[in-house]
């Protein structure tokens, strides 16, 4: 997500906090609800919507904080982008078709089909100085 923001493009506020005060600090301004992935996460599974407001349940204690993100929920297009990449090497992109996380059955993805997309030259450099 941090690659994506520094080349322009629109994405959710997010952090990755360690336990709810830092939770708190890092979704005060998101509404009632933020998004939580975990490690495993993947095609929605492990991907939960967690509620800021009444509703707030305390920080789940199995969430790796600082490795995964926590973020606010997208207000625009629901397409997933993802690049795979292994030793600083780019492999390619492809988008998986899904629906807004404010969509009642928003886990249902209907369109299981990957659309493949060139990552630009500056995410593809980005990308290769993680190592």
């Amino acid at each position: 997500m941090a690659i994506a923001a520094e080349h322009g493009v629109p994405v959710a506020a997010y952090g990755s906090p360690a336990n709810d005060e830092e939770l708190s600090t890092l979704a005060r301004e998101w509404g009632e609800t933020a998004v939580l992935k975990y490690d495993w996460s993947s095609r929605r599974n492990g991907v939960f919507p967690w509620p800021l407001g009444s509703a707030r349940e305390p920080f789940p204690v199995d969430f790796r904080g600082g490795s995964r993100p926590v973020h606010g929920v997208s207000r625009r297009g629901s397409m997933d982008y993802k690049i795979d990449a292994f030793g600083g090497i780019v492999l390619g992109g492809w988008i998986l078709q899904t629906r807004s996380m404010r969509s009642s059955n928003w886990q249902v993805i209907e369109n299981q089909d990957l659309l493949d997309f060139d990552p630009p030259i500056p995410v593809q450099e980005k990308i290769r100085a993680v190592q």
